[in-house]
């Protein structure tokens, strides 16, 4: 007589979990973490300076004015990220290289072409006015330069894209 589990041992020692688990087994390559400071580091030129669009505690700015020798202006709409900020910048002894104010992407208070990068990391999914927002980041940065947009999507049941 068969145990009374019988049932669900084939489930889970089924053809469908040996199916899950090959394709659990293939690698889809992700990058590391560091990835996207390593891709901004490209565009970047010692003296430069970095717009960190959305820049909640510095973080990414800090790495980035650091590791590049550049000058960065961080903006933010949420009180909170700026004290956050103020007190990063402060602590990383960056105070005279990074500037952060409360603001929003679309409204900033800077000339045409002021920026060599706009670093734009997981933002743009917040926005209220996409349109607007790209418009003043596109604005802001100078011709040629690059305008670095990271944002993370749902999954869909069409085929990702991959990324260039």
């Amino acid at each position: 007589m068969p145990p009374p589990n019988l049932d669900r041992l084939t489930r889970v020692y089924g053809p469908e979990t040996w199916d899950v688990y090959q394709r659990l087994d293939v690698s889809l390559d992700p990058k590391g973490p560091d990835w996207l400071h390593d891709l901004a580091g490209r565009y970047l030129q010692p003296g430069d300076v970095v717009l960190d669009a959305g820049c909640r505690d510095a973080e990414h700015l800090i790495r980035l004015v650091e590791a590049n020798q550049v000058t960065g202006v961080g903006v933010d709409p949420v009180g909170i990220h700026m004290e956050r900020a103020r007190a990063a910048v402060d602590a990383a002894g960056l105070a005279g290289r990074i500037t952060v104010h409360q603001g929003i992407v679309h409204d900033l208070p800077y000339e045409d072409g002021s920026f060599d990068l706009v670093w734009c990391r997981d933002v743009l999914e917040q926005v209220d006015d996409l349109d607007g927002a790209l418009g003043e980041l596109a604005r802001v940065v100078k011709p040629n330069a690059r305008l670095l947009v990271y944002t993370t999507l749902p999954p869909s049941s069409s085929t990702a894209a991959t990324p260039r």
